[in-house]
């Protein structure tokens, strides 16, 4: 079996049908309709070209380059260290995905915590050397990237 090749390729130069034939699986799967002649006459192209490119032609977004991290993270069993932690993360624009927090042992608490960075306004390098800098946070690192 041959290795398959992908291309990125900018918006400018891709050729209109391709632009289309997204443009038709945003509406299938937004629901706003159900049948494909549906939404290839919205959009303005054949049900053939559509079927012709729809199994090879995806779009490709930062949404899909590795924008889920899961950090590993000690804070002081402290009221307020772990909300105020959160709240920097979101200042960030950082979503939070999941929170599990053990129960504390000798007053420090074990956490793991997997955010959403794709908004984010600043470095993930950048995001660690700020939370680090709060009153609380004991250590923060990267445990997984996706």
């Amino acid at each position: 079996m041959t290795k398959k090749i992908f291309y990125l390729i900018d918006e400018e130069v891709v050729p209109d049908v391709y632009r289309k034939v997204i443009e038709v699986k945003k509406i299938l799967s937004s629901g706003k309709v159900n049948q494909v002649t549906e939404a290839v006459k919205i959009v303005g192209i054949s049900r053939g070209a559509f079927y012709k490119y729809k199994d090879y032609v995806f779009l490709s977004s930062n949404d899909q380059l590795g924008n889920i991290v899961t950090f590993s993270m000690f804070l002081d069993h402290t009221k307020g260290v772990l909300s105020a932690t959160l709240n920097r993360l979101a200042d960030f624009g950082c979503n939070v995905i999941t929170i599990n927090q053990n129960i504390p042992i000798n007053d420090v608490a074990s956490l793991t915590l997997t955010v959403d960075t794709k908004d984010m306004s600043i470095s993930i390098e950048d995001v660690i050397e700020k939370v680090k800098e709060l009153n609380g946070v004991c250590s923060l690192q990267i445990l997984a990237r996706e």
